[in-house]
């Protein structure tokens, strides 16, 4: 989620909230350069663009219609960055009493500290400046018109337009760790009436999904070749073989991990039980006030001790641990013991291990983020199996690989470049190629592939036609929840400087023999053919029609475990079946939905307020003036119970047939009753009851239902119920309020008037069925058991002679093990429930403490005498 802006009218100036698609996320993190001089502002207004900077690479955002906005980052002796920003864009339109801005415009917000943030602004036409950010408001309301503490200045360019941004005050300089938090975006005004009104535009951000993105300095630092092993791995290796057998005898790189929010180390290594043991915390974070718990673990992961505070703002603390005074651990059979701290909840960690004792071997902390890269001459082949341990694992992660497949884009990317994003939140590889700068908006996808752990990933990516002299960076993304953190390998291997990119040193010019070559997995992917019959009520399939739905449908389908972002293990073949049912059929069909559907509240939403129109009123209006005599609507709105529904087609179409019975099959049935054959709007409800609550949930506006049978049914005249219904909408020609032609998921042949459209409704339904109703992915890995034990604890706080009564009201172990069995049907199910005081010796001290923490509060404020409840922190 991100801020875009919109100009909406000559009085407002609306801040949007847009949520970004998270298919893919292209890399968030720009670089700088760090030079003695930077260009100043009279170079600007006097040298071109290539004249200026062009023995530098631009960070480029590529826009759809191939133009470019190019950005340089500049730190120099100055003590401060210089930015410039080169825009193409060949539309250069005006707009007339809008505020702030009557042409196109960049804005960015660059953060050199924390909690120090400058808003700049560029009008192509207009004004331009530089002021502390919290003077956001003001200027946006138009309390505030001046500049503090640097400077914009624009030129009109050949393609477009470029700003030039210099600072007056001192800006520390940016290190890998601390580098500039930026965002930035560009409005492209391309369309405006002769009145001076906005009629369309376009946006233009970075990052493209991530909230905000880095600025980090080129170093110095030397890069070494990377090691590459000569064999050849393909996608199916790395899902169903062992990784240690897939990588035994491969040579793989160390990197460090991106996440670098936590560092512990002791003093020393070996104690005594008289010593106070120092464990030292350092934290990198921009989050303030979050809470540090340090766990002591013995060599068998028993917890002996717990310590909770709050992580200082300097960033530097200590847990004293006082030996002679833990007792669980005098008790510990073991002399070794593993610090770990946490940040925050479920956030990042670091451990590190002391003993008690002499003579005492560690254990050694092993690589935690590493790669193998494999090349195979033959194919001009090469694979990445990337493996990064990650304790906060947010679900948000990724690793992008960028690759200059011919190894000779020293100064510039070129067509031969392409870069891949594998990101935790997705299954497969999006692609991005180059056109002097990355192409973000286009969606490919290549050969790769991430299993997810608890506590990390394994990726994995196959690229083709890559010569002998390939280059290539790969940069890790870790969202620890709390920052956005990078590394990139080689260091200064950014997105956009392929002359720092790693060469590669082959490993052995004889391809290995990998033992897992011969490697016969337990796991197999099946096939299993399914038919799927498409079975029309109302009219038949015409051959135009059914060609355009075949095209569209997708003839095979896959599940996958969204929790591991892998395959299920089986591929499902779709036979898709075109049927007609009788015209008889049909009619007597139709017949039974008027007779049993009933007025919605005898009438229609909005049907009372034709000058004001709402509900359905804007949609008749604008769509349907058939429906319409003397400012009155002729026509009626009723709802029809869609079990009924349900149970008639299972009577008599479904059963009577024995092809739609088949175990192999699967039925999606398309009501296509119009006007004629049902005179009035319809839609369907939903009245059931849930067995475990008791309680009713109602259902209205339904399109459709099924699942209690072998089928599925669709009515593709069903009036659906949107929640924006309702809704005044003033104007029926903008794009505000009441969407007056459904062009949505909701559309229905009411308002489809082409074949191709109407082809487009039925190959969605069916796409969508197919894969998410009746061959579905998993959230989780679908292990059964034949047999399942579930221990439920009752702690009591307060003695347990109220445990019979509490027991009674809130655990009916009779209706869980319903429930579990209804879940898992062919499994034995075991309820054991067990009551213990908050005080017992079972429970662990950790336990009792964080029960004991609670607090009371009444639970009508001010009203303590008619109950408290108590209430215990989470975070705890």
């Amino acid at each position: 989620m991100r801020i875009s802006y919109f100009v909406i009218s000559a009085l407002m100036f609306v801040l949007l909230i847009q949520v970004i698609d998270a298919d893919a996320i292209f890399t968030p993190v720009i670089p700088i350069y760090s030079i003695n001089e930077a260009p100043t502002i009279n170079d600007f207004k006097k040298f071109s663009q290539s004249d200026l900077v062009g023995d530098f690479n631009p960070y480029s955002l590529v826009r759809d219609n191939g133009e470019r906005i190019d950005s340089y980052y500049f730190y120099d002796k100055s003590k401060s960055p210089r930015l410039l920003i080169y825009i193409e864009d060949s539309t250069d339109e005006r707009l007339e009493y809008y505020r702030p801005f009557n042409s196109d415009y960049f804005l960015m917000s660059f953060e050199a500290e924390k909690n120090k943030a400058y808003f700049i602004y560029a009008e192509r036409n207009g004004n331009s400046c530089v002021f502390p950010f919290e003077k956001f408001s003001e200027f946006w309301a138009g309390a505030y018109s001046g500049c503090d503490g640097g400077a914009v200045e624009v030129k009109q360019t050949e393609n477009g337009f470029g700003l030039y941004v210099k600072f007056f005050v001192d800006i520390p300089k940016p290190t890998v760790d601390n580098g500039y938090v930026v965002f930035f975006d560009y409005v492209d005004i391309t369309e405006s009436d002769e009145d001076g009104k906005l009629v369309k535009s376009e946006f233009y951000y970075f990052p493209d999904v991530w909230s905000r993105g880095k600025i980090i300095p080129i170093t110095n630092v030397e890069t070494q070749p990377i090691k590459v092993n000569s064999g050849k791995i393909v996608v199916d290796d790395f899902l169903f073989k062992p990784f240690d057998v897939l990588t035994e005898n491969l040579q793989r790189n160390p990197f460090s991990c991106a996440d670098n929010t936590v560092s512990v180390s002791t003093k020393q290594q070996l104690y005594s039980l008289n010593d106070v043991v120092s464990v030292d915390v350092s934290i990198k974070t921009d989050t303030d006030g979050e809470r540090l718990k340090l766990v002591i673990y013995d060599v068998d992961s028993n917890i002996v001790e717990e310590k909770f505070t709050t992580a200082p703002s300097s960033g530097e603390m200590s847990f004293l641990l006082d030996l002679n005074r833990v007792e669980q651990l005098q008790k510990s059979p073991k002399n070794i013991f593993k610090a770990e701290v946490e940040f925050g909840v479920d956030g990042p960690k670091d451990f590190t291990y002391f003993a008690i004792g002499e003579n005492i071997s560690l254990p050694k902390k092993t690589d935690e983020c590493y790669f193998y890269l494999t090349y195979d001459k033959s194919s001009k082949s090469a694979a990445f199996l990337i493996e990064v341990n990650d304790p906060s694992n947010s679900g948000y992660d990724q690793v992008q690989i960028f690759v200059d497949r011919q190894g000779d884009s020293i100064d510039k990317l070129d067509q031969n470049d392409i870069s891949y994003a594998i990101g935790t939140s997705n299954i497969g590889a999006r692609e991005y190629t180059t056109s002097g700068g990355w192409k973000t908006n286009e969606k490919h996808y290549g050969d790769g592939r991430i299993v997810q752990r608890s506590d990390g990933y394994k990726a994995f990516l196959y690229i083709d036609n890559v010569s002998e002299n390939f280059r290539f960076a790969i940069e890790q993304i870790d969202n620890t929840g709390f920052d956005l953190k990078s590394i990139r390998i080689p260091n200064n291997g950014f997105s956009t400087t392929p002359d720092f990119w790693a060469d590669t040193e082959m490993f052995g010019d004889t391809p290995l023999t990998l033992k897992a070559d011969k490697y016969q997995p337990d796991e197999l992917v099946v096939t299993q053919s399914l038919d799927i019959n498409l079975i029309l009520v109302g009219d038949e399939w015409p051959s135009e029609l059914k060609q355009m739905i075949e095209k569209n449908l997708n003839k095979k389908y896959s599940p996958f475990i969204h929790s591991e972002l892998n395959r299920a293990g089986i591929t499902y073949n779709y036979n898709f079946n075109f049927i007609s049912v009788s015209e008889s059929e049909s009619n007597s069909l139709f017949n039974y939905i008027k007779s049993e559907s009933k007025p919605w509240k005898n009438t229609f939403y909005g049907e009372s307020d034709f000058d004001n129109p709402w509900g359905f009123g804007p949609w008749i209006q604008a769509n349907h003036t058939e429906w319409i005599k003397h400012d009155v609507y002729t026509v009626d709105f009723k709802i029809m119970d869609a079990e009924k529904m349900e149970s008639y087609i299972h009577k008599n179409i479904i059963s009577p047939n024995s092809q739609f019975s088949d175990p192999s099959s699967a039925n999606l049935v398309f009501l296509s009753g119009d006007m004629d054959d049902i005179d009035f709007l319809h839609t369907y409800g939903l009245n059931r009851k849930d067995t475990s609550t008791n309680r009713y949930h109602d259902a209205v506006g339904m399109m459709g239902f099924g699942g209690k049978h072998n089928f599925y049914f669709f009515d593709l005249y069903s009036v659906p119920w949107h929640p924006t219904q309702g809704f005044f909408d003033n104007d029926f020609e903008d794009d505000f309020g009441y969407d007056k032609k459904w062009q949505n998921d909701m559309i229905n042949l009411h308002d489809i008037h082409t074949t191709q459209r109407h082809a487009q409704l039925i190959s969605d339904y069916v796409n969508n069925s197919t894969a998410m109703i009746i061959t579905p992915s998993y959230l989780y890995e679908p292990t059964y058991k034949s047999d399942y034990i579930v221990d439920i604890l009752l702690i009591a706080d307060g003695g347990l002679v109220d445990i019979p009564a509490l027991t009674s009201e809130y655990f009916d172990e009779i209706k869980i093990k319903e429930q579990l069995e209804e879940l898992a049907p062919y499994s034995n199910w075991s309820v054991n429930l067990s009551v213990y005081d908050v005080n017992d010796k079972e429970l662990s001290k950790s336990v009792q403490e964080v029960i004991k923490s609670k607090t009371v509060v009444p639970i009508f404020k001010d009203f303590p005498e008619l109950g408290t409840v108590s209430i215990i922190d989470d975070e705890n």
